[in-house]
Parts: C-alpha cells; sequence; structure tokens
C-alpha cells in the first residue's frame, strides 16, 4: 500500500464522504473548506496531484475503499458502501463523569494504598508510610504532577517519596504485588 492508498483509507475511515452514483465529493484533509469532485466512472479527480501527475490520489483512493462492487457466486454485482457508525452520547453523564474523575480516582487509589503494609522502623529518622509512598508514586503517573504536587498529605522533603534505602524498594515493591494479586472489588 503507497502513501496515496494509505492516506485515502483514512479519509474514507471518517466517512464524510458524499457521492450518488459515479460523482463523489471528498473532503480535504488538510483544509476543512476544501472539497474535492472525484468521478469514479472516469478515474478522474480536481485535486490538483491528481491533474499535475496524472496518478490515482488519495481522494480516488478513497472512493473505491468507500465504495466496493463485488460479485456474489451467482454472478450478480453486489455495490457495498462502508458507512461511519455513529453513537449518540449523553452528555450530561459524560461531563459528570470527566468533573468527578479526578476526585474518584484519588478515592479510589486512597483506598488500595491503604492496604499495603507498613513494616516496623527499628532504625533512623522516621519514614512515610509505604501506602503514602505508593499513593504518591502512582498518583504522580496518573496526573503528571511532580513528587511533591501528587503527595497528599503534608508535602515531604525532596527525598520522602523514594524508597527507603535499606530494603523500602523491595518492600514496596511486595506490598504494590500484594495489590495485584487482590480479589477484584465492586466499585461503589
Amino acid at each position: 500500500m503507497d502513501s496515496r492508498q494509505h492516506r485515502g483509507l483514512q479519509i474514507a475511515a471518517t466517512g464524510r464522504l458524499v457521492g450518488t452514483g459515479p460523482t463523489w465529493y471528498v473532503p480535504s484533509q488538510t483544509d476543512d473548506r476544501e472539497v474535492y469532485r472525484v468521478d469514479a466512472d472516469r478515474d478522474w479527480c480536481s485535486c490538483l496531484d491528481h491533474s499535475e501527475t496524472g496518478f490515482r490520489c488519495k481522494h480516488m483512493w478513497a472512493v473505491e475503499y468507500t465504495v466496493k462492487l463485488g460479485i456474489d457466486t451467482e454472478g450478480n454485482e453486489i455495490l457495498t458502501r462502508t458507512a461511519r457508525v455513529s453513537y449518540s452520547q449523553e452528555w450530561t453523564s459524560y461531563n459528570a463523569a470527566q468533573v468527578a474523575e479526578k476526585p474518584t480516582f484519588m478515592r479510589l487509589l486512597a483506598d488500595l494504598c491503604s492496604s499495603v503494609p507498613q513494616p516496623p522502623q527499628t532504625t533512623g529518622r522516621p519514614r512515610l508510610p509505604l501506602s503514602d509512598m505508593a499513593f504518591a508514586a502512582t498518583f504522580k503517573v496518573y496526573s503528571r504532577f511532580s513528587e511533591p504536587d501528587a503527595h497528599a498529605g503534608p508535602v515531604p522533603t525532596h527525598h520522602g517519596v523514594q524508597p527507603a534505602p535499606q530494603g523500602g524498594g523491595e518492600r514496596l515493591r511486595r506490598g504494590l504485588l500484594g495489590l495485584l494479586h487482590q480479589p477484584v472489588r465492586p466499585v461503589v
């Protein structure tokens, strides 16, 4: 498949082609105001690419992909036209879900991370709980924030969210693996 065929397939996938019989109107990929006329019977397009090169342009390929002529087992011609399927959207629910996404994610993540076991600390300065580290690291990925912005509680120092060097990383890894193996609970 050459580049014209590939772009024609992309145009056909939009489902925005309009045509009856051999004449089709194909929207431009680069300018929403531009529409090209394609005559499928004459293998002709009004675009500059076709008029300058004489090759089948992407608009002609889009029409070919949109309208397929086939022959069934009895020798009858079958005209197959692809159509873009659109589904209705319940915008009120969609908007409400978008607004509630972050708080809901934070609540579910906090609930999930609360089950990370915290091993007893015997030496050294007090560290952040492993559950807070797991929350901050996961929320950082979800929200694309830096560590101080991702922490829910008091802002930790620059090294506070990182796993402790004396085996803390391994404990955090085991705790996160334990979360992955928990049975799925219904979301309420």
